[in-house]
């Protein structure tokens, strides 16, 4: 008897080894795929960086100033109008 007890523990210390491995396995292969998507993801923001980097360089202008071209105001322009239709 004591010899099935001691064979029925070895074939379940076997079955436990396996599924152990198996688990590692699928584990470490996880931990590959997060790995290589942690690096895509790092290198994505680093290439951001460098594009946002590369912009303000582009886009310096001097204090004070807006963005864009000003148009001078025609002097025939009617700015205001009223609801009557009369122009100020």
């Amino acid at each position: 008897m004591m010899q099935q007890l001691l064979q029925g523990q070895h074939i379940q210390g076997k079955a436990l080894n396996q599924v152990t491995t198996e688990i590692n396995t699928r584990m470490d292969n996880m931990f590959t795929e997060l790995n290589s998507k942690y690096d895509a993801v790092a290198s994505h923001i680093r290439h951001m960086d460098v594009q946002i980097a590369q912009t303000a360089e582009t886009i310096k202008r001097q204090h004070g100033t807006l963005p864009g071209k000003t148009y001078k105001n025609p002097k025939d322009c009617n700015a205001v109008e009223l609801r009557s239709g009369r122009h100020l």
